[in-house]
């Protein structure tokens, strides 16, 4: 499946069409959240995602989604404290 690439699966005698699409989740390459889709409710699956843009990967698009009816996602950096912390190096120090 490609990004925002829209899935329909067909219950009996094509009732109960539901309809999946995978979007970027700006973690890692290849990362993904889901949006299932089933008449009008929507089910996003969010386990692992980055809302910010990095230097090699754009953030996810979280925000385009309108209120779903489920919201499945974890917590599991919510026991880490404080913000995180800034990096060592910046990218000029790389390339000296």
């Amino acid at each position: 499946l490609k990004y925002s690439q829209h899935v329909h699966l067909a219950g009996a005698e094509g009732h109960n069409r539901i309809t999946v699409t995978p979007y970027a989740a700006g973690h890692m390459l290849g990362g993904t959240l889901w949006k299932i889709s089933k008449e009008t409710e929507d089910v996003l699956y969010a386990v692992d995602f980055n809302h910010k843009k990095e230097r090699h990967l754009g953030g996810t698009v979280l925000e385009s989604f309108n209120r779903p009816a489920l919201l499945i996602t974890d917590a599991f950096n919510a026991s880490v404290p404080g913000a995180p912390q800034p990096r060592p190096f910046s990218e000029k120090d790389l390339q000296d």
